[in-house]
């Protein structure tokens, strides 16, 4: 007779698992994304004058300014729309993390989504206002939480619209059909007969 090996609690364990990396992804993510763009927007305020072009390439520069809107200085001006903008955003991100199955996908769009809006919306609770220094020609000025912004929304859109690579979807825990977990190779049912005496 041979003796019976259940391996189902280790499939339930890394199945299990796979929620809790995707927000440890996001928040680390979340952590260096708000660490450094708080910091470098420290260093800003703290060593450029307001409004005092740097130029380092031919039209583009740093220059220090204050910003009362949202993203790019849009809004400016409107405080209703200002406060609402991030609370929505942040539960929209939120919300995408939790349904989003592809575990590095959501773990990084989802931190750089939260670490932007989070850093404009910590210096605006903070002082009403934005520091924004890259300058760009025919743009707006901006700053690193802008930066990962746009690169959080630039993987969600890649993610929407490119096709899970094969076997994906059983490493994340099952097939797209049905939804649940394949049986790994070389698991014995149940009712198979090496496991009755």
């Amino acid at each position: 007779m041979r003796e019976r090996v259940d391996q189902r609690p280790i499939l339930i364990l890394r199945e299990s698992s796979r929620p809790s990396l995707k927000w440890m992804l996001a928040g680390t993510t979340l952590l260096a994304a708000l660490t450094v763009d708080l910091a470098l927007n420290a260093v800003v305020r703290a060593r450029l004058d307001v409004g005092v072009f740097h130029e380092l390439l031919p039209g583009i520069g740093l220059q220090h300014v204050k910003n009362t809107g949202v993203a790019f200085g849009l809004f400016a001006g409107q405080s209703v729309l200002i406060i609402a903008a991030p609370i929505i955003s942040v539960i929209v991100i939120l919300a995408y993390i939790a349904l989003e199955t592809r575990t590095r996908l959501a773990g990084l769009a989802g931190g750089l989504l939260l670490g932007g809006s989070l850093g404009n919306l910590v210096e605006r609770v903070g002082s009403g206002e934005v520091t924004d220094f890259i300058r760009l020609p025919y743009w707006p000025n901006f700053n690193l939480a802008d930066i990962f912004i746009v690169a959080g929304v630039a993987l969600v859109a890649a993610g929407i619209f490119s096709a899970p690579r094969e076997g994906e979807a059983d490493r994340e825990g099952g097939s797209p059909a049905s939804g649940a977990p394949d049986e790994p190779e070389g698991l014995a049912a149940p009712d198979d007969p090496d496991f009755r005496d």
